[in-house]
């Protein structure tokens, strides 16, 4: 089975490392010494975090506080784990379109988060040089989509500090069109849009 390589599957991403600025008191887990972690793990909790938090419940900073503690406390994340987000970045993310338009999707319950797949490509779509149509098995797990009237909505986090957002689109066009097939052959449903969003940014992308 063929895996996506770091840069197709975007295991591989760094976060930004302004520190966090807040005008209201922060939480205890968050008064201690921010311990470094690699870009790796940093994409890692940011996905895993944006798994696990109710959309229509965070309205400002102090309502993911409140959830991170009650994650904390089920034993999901780890206070050292806190220490690395940059909340008003994720903020930043309920306040935009996609982000607005993810929140009425879980309102409605057609919003799905860290659905996983296995979908068979032609050997020549992955690599020019395997020159064969033979059927190659693709596996990821796609971060979320969500469904409105007219069709599915697809859409990635990413925690790249990449500047512009062609770079973005370059790097990471060829695994949102494997992702849009995916979808498409499990659902049955069509794909209209697909977006990335970038925390380092602070806006959304479409691909």
């Amino acid at each position: 089975m063929y895996s996506l390589s770091e840069d197709e599957a975007g295991l591989v991403e760094v976060v930004d490392e302004q520190e966090l600025e807040t005008q209201i008191p922060l939480p205890e887990f968050l008064k201690e010494e921010k311990k470094e972690k690699s870009g790796a793990d940093r994409g890692t909790l940011y996905h895993k975090l944006m798994e696990c938090l109710c959309f229509a419940e965070v309205k400002q900073e102090a309502d993911l506080y409140h959830q991170l503690e009650q994650l904390i406390a089920k034993g999901i994340f780890t206070k050292e784990d806190m220490k690395i987000f940059q909340f008003k970045k994720i903020l930043s993310f309920f306040e935009s379109s996609l982000g607005k338009r993810m929140t009425k999707a879980e309102q409605k319950q057609n919003l799905w988060r860290e659905a996983p797949f296995v979908i068979g490509i032609p050997a020549c779509e992955i690599k020019e040089e395997w020159n064969s149509e033979e059927l190659v098995l693709v596996q990821g797990i796609i971060d979320a989509y969500f469904e409105e009237e007219d069709g599915l909505v697809l859409m990635d986090y990413k925690t790249d500090r990449l500047e512009k957002e062609v770079l973005f689109i370059e790097r990471y066009e060829a695994q949102l069109t494997y992702y849009k097939k995916a979808l498409e052959q499990i659902t049955g449903k069509k794909v209209k849009e697909k977006w990335i969003y970038s925390f380092h940014l602070g806006r959304e992308i479409k691909v």
